[in-house]
């Protein structure tokens, strides 16, 4: 389990509309080359205090309206076709709150309606724009993809997304412990990508949405319990055994100061903050925060995955850790796994 089981859900962000900002420096050329170009450089920079500008698509240029509907990658210019509103109602929005929203049409990206439920997306951590109405699961997410158009395909495969409003940061999580079903079972060494996204202000606050996905690696503690003490209570971990693991998990939430502060760029052990408030390490320790938190339903509600090498039964093993599969706790049905680690000699 990836985060303390006491983290609290607050009570849900009431969602506003955005108006468009006032004009400024921010609408020249300079900010679409600074917007477009710094995120390949760095993981950190200044936060931004608008939620509205171009959304870029790395060495693809910019997403870019084309004619009534259409929707394509173009090279980055200062023009209203390239100028997005990311809002708290989920949508995206061409030329400000006015304009129509980024969903799509026969899997193909276009301008549509924004009442249409493929107008729904999620900003992520990693660089990837979600799309909700497609992500079935949090284990089946699906987000904007570019190939000969712009269209959606799997998150892991998906189109590099910059998106106006919000700040990237990167952590190196070291030798983390990571809980199951009966304490921890293992440590955990991964690149936490972490993001917050500026939505507008709603009675005197900041509302945003956040994003973190973990990637890296995992080795088991021998003699602790295994992950999944629903399908095996009891059962013993028998030896160090390495894997893979990945997760995710998203945030909506109110804050009562613009985010002003970046997380750490690495965390030995567990640290001082939880995964179900990472979000809060983007703002100052006075900030007073409000709204659901972590997410408990939907594609972004939380959910980690992990797979090990070849054990002492030559065989591999997964664990699929996550709030729609009960926390990993399953004794039969398709997430009935877990992760054993046989001992060396053991009776295969």
């Amino acid at each position: 389990m990836r985060y303390p089981v006491a983290v609290a859900l607050l009570a849900a962000v009431t969602t506003v509309a955005v108006g468009a900002p006032a004009a400024s420096a921010a609408t020249t050329p300079a900010f679409f080359a600074a917007s477009t170009s710094a995120f390949h450089s760095a993981s950190r920079f200044a936060f931004p205090a608008t939620n509205t500008g171009p959304i870029s698509l790395g060495a693809k240029g910019c997403l870019t309206q084309s004619g009534q509907t259409g929707v394509v990658a173009a090279s980055c210019q200062d023009k209203q076709t390239q100028r997005w509103t990311i809002g708290a109602d989920g949508t995206i929005r061409v030329n400000g709150p006015a304009g129509e929203c980024l969903g799509l049409a026969a899997g193909i990206a276009a301008l549509t309606d924004c009442t249409n439920v493929s107008a729904q997306w999620f900003p992520l951590a990693n660089y990837h724009l979600e799309n909700i109405n497609d992500s079935v699961s949090p284990q089946s997410r699906i987000c904007l993809a570019i190939g000969l158009k712009i269209t959606t395909g799997p998150c892991a495969t998906a189109a590099y997304v910059v998106v106006p409003g919000t700040a990237y940061a990167s952590t190196a999580l070291i030798d983390r412990p990571d809980s199951g079903g009966n304490g921890n079972w293992a440590l955990d060494t991964m690149t936490r990508r972490a993001s917050v996204t500026y939505l507008g202000t709603n009675a005197g606050k900041y509302v945003y949405e956040g994003s973190i996905s973990d990637a890296g690696t995992f080795v088991t503690f021998p003699g602790a319990d295994t992950p999944n003490q629903g399908l095996d209570p009891g059962k013993l971990l028998g030896d160090a055994l390495t894997g893979n693991m990945t997760g995710h998990w998203g945030f909506s939430f109110t804050a009562s100061a613009p985010a002003s502060a970046t997380p750490p760029s690495s965390v030995t052990g567990y640290g001082a903050t939880g995964t179900g408030n990472w979000y809060q390490l983007f703002f100052t320790s006075s900030t007073v925060f409000a709204g659901t938190g972590g997410l408990a339903s939907g594609p972004e509600q939380w959910s980690w995955q992990y797979g090990t090498g070849m054990d002492n039964c030559a065989a591999t093993q997964t664990w699929t850790d996550a709030n729609n599969d009960g926390g990993g706790q399953n004794a039969t049905g398709i997430w009935a796994t877990d992760i054993t680690a046989p001992a060396p000699g053991s009776v295969c």
